[in-house]
Formats: structure tokens, sequence, C-alpha cells
């Protein structure tokens, strides 16, 4: 997975009253709130591919305790798509997003 195969795509998905758009490598906004920009590839633990998540911080902080912050967990996928967006703590989101390129890559 690499910023020269995505490009400048984007990637959506309602959830809710929500709208997400993903831009891997770029930003990520719910409607017209910044959820973060492209921070850099994050290594869940020590056995994983550093290629599983990547991180957007920075985000919008209205409403928040601070800037809005977002994990996508990138896995093997037929289809470049948004599975699933959660909130599990307030203003930091996580996203499920798979695409074929990460069906080559290490787990």
């Amino acid at each position: 997975i690499n910023a020269e195969y995505m490009g400048d795509q984007s990637f959506k998905l309602q959830s809710g009253e929500n709208e997400y758009e993903l831009r891997p490598f770029g930003t990520c906004k719910q409607g017209y709130r910044s959820i973060g920009n492209w921070a850099g590839w994050h290594k869940q633990t020590e056995w994983h591919s550093k290629y599983r998540m990547m991180k957007f911080t920075g985000g919008d902080s209205f409403g928040c305790p601070q800037a809005r912050e977002l994990s996508v967990f990138v896995e093997c996928g037929e289809t470049s798509e948004i599975l699933r967006v959660e909130e599990p703590e307030i203003c930091k989101y996580s996203i499920k997003f798979v695409c074929p390129q990460a069906c080559g890559v290490d787990v």
C-alpha cells in the first residue's frame, strides 16, 4: 500500500447520520470536520507488520478534550473500501479499511 498507488483517491462511508471520507496518505473527515491528517504507519505490536495501521492526528478539536485522531486498520480485501467506522473513545476514531494491496503484506 503506497501513496503512489492510492494517489488522491477518496473512500466514503455513510454511518448513521455521518459521512466519513478517507484519503489515505492525506486526510480524513467526518462531514466537514477533520478527524486528522496522515501521520504515518504505526506498528500495533512487535508481531504485526507496520503496514497494518495508519495513524491520522491533529484533527478538529471543537467539542473534544483534545484534537481528534484516527487509527485505520488495513486488511486484505477484493476492493478498496471502508467497512466500518467506530468511535471507541470520545474524539478517537477507528476505521476498518480493506484493499487488494494489503493482501501481499505480512501480518
